[in-house]
C-alpha cells in the first residue's frame, strides 16, 4: 500500500481508494501509537512524513478522511487518550499537568482545551468522576459480601 506514497491523490476507483485509504491510515495510526510519536512535544506533519515515508499532503488527506480530524486534533486526541489511560491505571498519580507534558503537550492551555474537546470534561472533572466510579464499584463489592 505504500506504492501510493509519492502520488498526490489516491487511485480513482472508489473501492480501491477506500481500501487503500483505510490501509494507509491504519499503517500510519499503528506507527504513531507503537512508536509513541505523539509524545514528541512538537510532532509535526513533516515529522510523520519522514517517519512513514509518505508525503505530507497525502498524510493530511488520510487523517482528515479516516480520523475525521485535522492532524493537530488527531495527535492531541491520541495524547488525551494516553493521559486518560494513565489516570485510570495510576489514580494515585495526581500530577495531571506533568503527565500531559510527558504525553507531548507543551502548554497547559492547549492540554486543557484538547482534553475538554475529547472527553467533554476538564482533567480534574475526569479524575473526580473516575475516582467516584472506582469508589462506588469498591463499596458495591464490600456490601455484596
Amino acid at each position: 500500500y505504500l506504492e501510493f506514497a509519492d502520488q498526490k491523490t489516491l487511485p480513482a476507483n472508489n473501492v480501491t481508494q477506500d481500501e487503500t485509504s483505510i490501509a494507509l491510515f491504519t499503517h500510519i495510526d499503528d506507527l504513531i501509537r507503537e512508536q509513541a510519536l505523539f509524545k514528541q512535544p512538537r510532532f509535526s506533519l513533516r515529522d510523520l512524513a519522514t517517519a512513514s515515508g509518505l508525503n505530507e499532503k497525502l498524510l493530511s488527506s488520510l487523517i482528515n478522511q479516516q480520523a475525521g480530524k485535522n492532524f493537530n486534533d488527531y495527535i492531541n486526541s491520541l495524547r488525551v487518550g494516553a493521559i486518560c489511560h494513565h489516570l485510570i491505571q495510576h489514580p494515585e498519580d495526581g500530577q495531571i499537568l506533568n503527565i500531559a507534558l510527558d504525553m507531548g503537550f507543551n502548554a497547559k492551555s492547549t492540554f486543557n482545551t484538547a482534553f475538554k474537546k475529547e472527553t467533554g470534561l476538564t482533567p480534574s472533572e475526569f479524575v473526580k468522576q473516575h475516582h467516584n466510579k472506582v469508589q462506588n464499584h469498591d463499596s458495591g463489592r464490600e456490601t455484596a459480601k
